[in-house]
């Protein structure tokens, strides 16, 4: 199944005003640039802020991402009916990837396909 669209994970804006760029944003550009498909930007936002991953546990990774993320209303049309790939950095446990691509499906995405520039063990 190849994608209509290309989605990368958002930032929470606070961690993205600290950080000052979002690296799934980085990547979905340069794969967008090699498969020609859009990127869309904004669709997902994440509506918390959660901790970092990285000293988590897999129930408590799946736990601070819970409802973390929201698709924007006016964004919906832009996923309805579409095979999405959606782009993150790393992927430990999936727990990221789960609930954005939950929210997108939720807005009317056809599938989802997930991307990573890593994979941890």
């Amino acid at each position: 199944m190849k994608p209509d669209i290309i989605i990368p994970v958002p930032l929470h804006r606070i961690k993205h005003r600290e950080r000052g760029y979002n690296q799934s944003e980085f990547i979905a550009q340069g794969i967008a640039l090699v498969i020609g498909k859009p990127v869309v930007l904004n669709a997902v936002r994440r509506k918390r802020y959660t901790q970092t991953q990285t000293k988590l546990n897999h129930e408590e990774r799946r736990q601070n991402m819970k409802d973390a993320f929201e698709v924007d209303r006016r964004a919906s049309s832009q996923l309805k009916g579409k095979n999405c790939l959606l782009v993150d950095d790393i992927i430990t446990t999936g727990a990221t990837m789960n609930s954005c691509a939950r929210r997108i499906l939720a807005a009317g995405a056809t599938s989802i396909i997930a991307a990573s520039a890593a994979l941890a063990k």
